[in-house]
């Protein structure tokens, strides 16, 4: 990680966030990631979702109700993908809050949605945990975060 990346705190709080919650993703992020041309890039994001995360799988009313929301969602926010996302994050009913990195899609749409939109730091903040407070897992021995210090809390 560069000292000189804008992001770096997002970024750490985004390793914290899935070090100590139960990360989730909805189809439409999968969807996204399945459109990525290089194919080492491709490779490293799919093995990423397939064992890291938790997939929401809606059913087919889930998927209408969903689509509805989207279109609700529209003179909030232009973007599909994105309104895709959150709706599917807020059909689901047991996850309070999604995570970006995304500014304008937090600005546009958190007034109008049942579920609290954050950045990492904002999340990882709202979790008050206690420092020195081990993850419930860390990286494997042969992992490259297992030997980085940036990331611990």
């Amino acid at each position: 990680m560069s000292p000189s990346d804008p992001l770096a705190e997002q970024r750490i709080a985004a390793v914290r966030l899935f070090l100590f919650a139960t990360p989730c993703i909805p189809p439409t992020v999968r969807a996204e990631a399945e459109t990525i041309l290089n194919p080492d890039k491709l490779e490293e994001h799919i093995r990423f979702i397939n064992y890291s995360f938790i997939e929401l799988l809606p059913d087919a009313s889930g998927q209408s109700w969903i689509d509805k929301r989207v279109e609700e969602l529209h003179p909030y926010h232009k973007g599909l993908n994105d309104r895709q996302i959150v709706a599917e994050v807020e059909h689901d009913g047991n996850i309070s809050v999604f995570v970006t990195f995304d500014g304008m899609l937090k600005k546009d749409l958190a007034p109008h949605v049942n579920i609290r939109i954050e950045t990492p730091v904002e999340c990882w903040n709202g979790f008050r945990i206690s420092p020195g407070t081990p993850p419930p897992w860390v990286p494997a021995p042969q992992h490259p975060l297992a030997r980085e210090t940036w990331w611990r809390w």
